[in-house]
């Protein structure tokens, strides 16, 4: 429907909660009828050095499950933001391989900050992207990190918008992918945790 068609935009995030609240108080942050989703939880989940028994991974997935099921079958982005402070942890020092995996199994848009950020910023050491002016107290990030992650959101879009165009499908929303969903990934994450 775009541009004709007014787009109305919700932040509902909570402060520093973890996937596990959004699980249970999703219906207060997300309307039901929503077409795009970005979810990130990479700073608040807790990080655990596991894959197999990975419980944030476990939360998350129950969180993109119920996203993915409501009625508006929204399309889905994970936004990943590195949790390090600083250039001083390795690479790998993150839950977002775990939770990457989950992306690439539900078939949803990715994106890396970690990706972007650190080849320049701790590698090349490119003064122009200073990491301690990207992610500052706690892993959050700062003005800087927070327009290289909009610049990102932005060229995605673009990137999808074009594609559209290039494609030149004919789509009704009635007729969209209605496909079911896969069964989950790690076990258990079907039913919602005891209160």
């Amino acid at each position: 429907a775009f541009p004709n068609t007014t787009v109305a935009a919700k932040n509902g995030c909570k402060a520093a909660t973890p996937s596990s609240y959004m699980v249970m108080c999703l219906d207060l942050s997300v309307a039901p009828n929503v077409d795009l989703v970005l979810v990130e939880y990479n700073v608040n989940d807790q990080f655990y050095d596991s894959i197999l028994q990975n419980p944030s991974a476990k939360d998350l997935e129950r969180l993109l499950r119920r996203i993915l099921a409501l009625p508006g079958r929204p399309a889905v982005v994970l936004v990943q933001v590195p949790r390090q402070e600083n250039t001083t942890l390795p690479y790998h020092f993150s839950s977002e391989d775990v939770e990457g995996a989950l992306a690439h199994y539900y078939d949803l848009s990715y994106l890396s900050l970690r990706a972007a950020l650190y080849p320049l910023a701790t590698l090349k050491r490119d003064v122009r992207f200073p990491w301690d002016h990207m992610i500052v107290e706690d892993g959050h990030l700062g003005n800087s990190g927070h327009r290289m992650v909009a610049d990102m959101i932005v060229y995605l879009l673009q990137e999808a918008y074009l594609a559209m165009l290039i494609e030149q499908h004919e789509f009704d929303d009635k007729d969209g992918d209605m496909r079911e969903l896969p069964p989950p990934m790690y076990t258990g994450t079907t039913k919602l945790p005891p209160l």
